[in-house]
């Protein structure tokens, strides 16, 4: 990082907590520069956040300045409005955007949501915003929901801005940095901003309900591990889309391996949303029902793999394979049992032939008893029974935790039949391996003289702008706010040669 002389820096006491701190930029330094150098900087140029323009932003919002949202991680700092505005300056955002930021960053800091896990851990979790509800907000904040919802265009500055604007929070309140207190191993796109806005035009045209508020406008900050898994499909009949999407579940994290993930996202386009509840699926926990179980089966098929992988290194290779074996018997039961617990006059070949062969494997082997094993199998297939008892198993090594974990957005536009599921972040094997929980704030309404305030006080930003382009100095509000960086110690560890305990992943169970 460089270092700036104090010279280089101006400091401005709060007066009644309106007035943020402020620092000075020479002229023989670029601002973006500037901002890089002291880590403020996500990597991508940034508007300055010049008090001018720190006022202009206010404007969005009837908060005081001063009003405390929180403790922001890692450091724990004090994070107010003030600070959210000056990162949301920084990250392009209007101030028609500023209370979705605020709302956002107050369900960030929410210990459910365990910001500090999201942040700190190896895998390279993030929050994603997803906005619904009334057409209010889409409008007033220009948001998209239509073509590229999760993109980049024209369209997106509200969605690409509003995102950006809570990691910056993130970094620069929090001082959270990469390589530092974010440990990403690969890391992606997804790390500079990712907001979603529920298309509520597409879901007036079916039965399902809004995400979230019941139709409150309303924002839910989910911590996502991975980026966007998109299905392409051209058939979109029911049955081939649910088996399609509950592949791409079941490899979430690993392929078919059973984790019982906490959370995901599935982000279902307007195409397919008109397929599907024109085939009879009503509301959205209808779908997570029929993903939840289809995962599930498809995660028992491929028993033999899970049992090689949770073996290795732990026993030889002949239990290995008699362990492997037994996965076989048992995957080979469950599949033979799927297939009898779907009736016998369901249109599938596949079916008809599993109950024949076995109709007539019991009745050779067993003669009359044979005949009334095959009868009792047809009266709990009927009853229902059966499959009950099917669903039951095959939930012993399910991808998800529950139904209830596959979260159901209805996001995008009419250009074709292209769906996306994307992983959250913690799994329901161990409490303490339940790591996030997503989070909903309500959205307040924008101040009613917004847009008045607003174009008289970019007025004033113009001209400011234009008269310290051939000044001395620029000042800009610090992103940071007035916490310092507190001191940390590295703690010594015994060993040859000797260790140093450094920032670790707190995701992972059992650190200490």
């Amino acid at each position: 990082m460089k270092e700036y002389s104090s010279k280089e820096w101006i400091t401005q006491k709060q007066t009644k907590n309106k007035v943020p701190l402020l620092l000075s930029i020479p002229a023989t330094t670029d601002v973006h520069t500037y901002l890089f150098d002291q880590n403020m900087s996500d990597g991508l140029p940034m508007v300055p956040p010049t008090l001018e323009r720190f006022k202009w932003m206010l404007t969005g919002t009837d908060l005081p300045p001063s009003t405390v949202l929180g403790k922001m991680p890692p450091i724990l700092a004090t994070c107010t409005v003030a600070n959210v505005a000056i990162n949301s300056i920084l990250a392009g955002c209007q101030p028609c955007h500023l209370t979705i930021v605020i709302a956002a960053v107050r369900a960030m800091l929410d210990p459910a949501f365990n910001l500090h896990g999201v942040h700190a851990t190896t895998m390279g979790a993030t929050p994603m915003l997803i906005i619904n509800g009334s057409n209010r907000i889409a409008q007033a904040s220009h948001l998209n929901f239509k073509h590229g919802a999760l993109g980049s265009g024209q369209n997106n500055r509200a969605n690409a801005t509003i995102g950006r604007a809570v990691k910056l929070v993130l970094q620069n309140c929090g001082r959270a940095q990469l390589g530092g207190t974010e440990s990403t191993t690969i890391g992606g796109p997804r790390k500079f901003t990712m907001a979603l806005c529920e298309n509520h035009e597409a879901l007036h045209q079916g039965p399902w309900l809004p995400f979230r508020g019941g139709g409150t406008d309303c924002v839910t900050v989910h911590a996502v591990s991975s980026g966007l898994d998109q299905l392409t499909d051209t058939k979109a009949t029911r049955s081939i889309f649910i088996r399609l999407m509950a592949q791409k579940i079941a490899n979430l994290w690993a392929p078919n391996i059973p984790i019982k993930l906490s959370e995901c996202v599935v982000i279902i386009c307007p195409e397919h949303y008109k397929m599907l509840h024109e085939s009879g699926i009503s509301s959205k926990q209808q779908l997570a029902d029929l993903l939840y179980h289809q995962s599930n089966a498809l995660c028992q098929n491929s028993l033999p793999f899970v049992v090689r992988t949770a073996l290795i290194n732990q026993a030889g290779p002949i239990t290995e394979n008699i362990c492997a074996g037994l996965g076989y018997v048992l995957s080979s039961i469950s599949w033979v049992l799927q297939k009898l617990a779907s009736p016998v006059t369901a249109r599938s070949p596949l079916n008809t032939c599993t109950w024949a062969v076995v109709a007539i494997l019991t009745m050779r082997r067993l003669g009359r008893r044979g005949v009334l094993f095959v009868a009792s199998l047809l009266a709990l297939g009927k009853t229902g029974l059966l499959k009950k008892f099917v669903l039951g198993l095959n939930a012993l090594t399910s991808k998800m935790d529950n139904a209830s974990s596959i979260h159901i957005v209805v996001s995008g536009s009419h250009a074709g039949k292209f769906s996306a599921v994307v992983p959250g972040f913690g799994c329901a094997l161990k409490t303490s391996m339940v790591l996030s929980s997503c989070v909903t704030r309500p959205i307040p309404p924008s101040p009613s003289t917004m847009a008045k305030d607003a174009a008289a006080m970019l007025g004033q930003v113009v001209s400011a702008g234009s008269k310290g382009a051939g000044a001395a100095r620029m000042q800009i509000c610090d992103p940071r706010g007035q916490c310092e960086m507190p001191r940390t110690l590295q703690a010594k560890r015994t060993g040859a040669p000797p260790k140093v305990l450094g920032l670790m992943d707190i995701s992972k169970p059992g650190n200490t």
